[in-house]
């Protein structure tokens, strides 16, 4: 089942900004961007929330920098992530640049609530049996990726409601995680 990421991440702050061409630095394209409670991912446009362009994952390493832009005001934001992947913005006024950065400094500085990280998933033999994922653990659900450097596109999500139970195995260090309401289960 595949989901889009606006569908399980804490939206926190959206809106259209340019970013500049990570590997020939030479254009810039406005793209709508999503703050999540740990990254910050970018569509094509509002409309087009299903597949995600790419994201950063912000971590408590995560540094930002404002710069000048070519009209000399402070409306460029530098992000550079612990993970690699990094992007340069550019807003229309330096106070819009200046709330995107407070922002994304509030949840860098609130990471530390984000738990995320690799585990094995447990499918059935005929399916491929055990893969290496990415986990992310949010307020209402847990989601898969196929790695760090993808958290936009989510391979599956599992929705944590009423009726979703927790069942560990205490003898494999093996959890089971099941939504009825879903008709979902995770090992």
């Amino acid at each position: 089942m595949s989901m889009t990421a606006s569908s399980i991440y804490e939206i926190l702050k959206s809106g259209y900004v340019k970013k500049q061409a990570r590997r020939s630095k030479r254009n810039w394209k406005t793209r709508y961007f999503l703050l999540t409670s740990g990254s910050l991912i970018y569509y094509d446009s509002h409309e087009s929330l299903k597949i995600a362009k790419g994201d950063v994952l912000l971590t408590k390493d995560t540094v930002l920098e404002v710069d000048e832009a070519n009209d000399g005001e402070n409306k460029r934001l530098n992000i550079h992530s612990s993970f690699g992947s990094g992007m340069t913005l550019e807003f229309d006024t330096a106070e819009e640049c200046v709330a995107w950065k407070d922002e994304i400094t509030n949840v860098i500085q609130n990471i530390k609530h984000v738990r995320r990280g690799y585990a094995i998933r447990q499918k059935g033999v005929l399916s491929g049996g055990h893969k290496r994922l990415f986990f992310v653990l949010h307020k209402n659900g847990i989601s898969s990726h196929s790695s760090h450097e993808d958290t936009a596109n989510p391979l599956e999500v599992l929705r944590f409601t009423a009726a979703a139970k927790l069942i560990p195995n205490d003898s494999s260090m093996l959890i089971e995680l099941v939504n009825p309401e879903d008709n979902v289960s995770w090992r």
